[in-house]
């Protein structure tokens, strides 16, 4: 798996899932780069506005053991 090829993703469920825009903007910047998907993902479930779909929630499991 490389990142370039699931960044796009995770941009998508960051946009989704974080309704403040200052939060959101602030994610989606750290997630340009790999080194930091761990912090982005921490702070995606702490400030998520709802629940993750089951496949969702799969994908950022996939993401924190793969680059995490």
């Amino acid at each position: 798996m490389k990142y370039e090829d699931v960044k796009q993703r995770l941009f998508a469920i960051i946009d989704s899932y974080i309704d403040d825009t200052e939060i959101r903007e602030k994610l989606l910047e750290q997630a340009q780069t790999v080194r930091s998907v761990r912090g982005v993902l921490y702070s995606l479930d702490k400030y998520k506005n709802r629940d993750f779909t089951i496949t969702d929630s799969e994908f950022c499991k996939d993401l924190f053991f793969h680059f995490g």
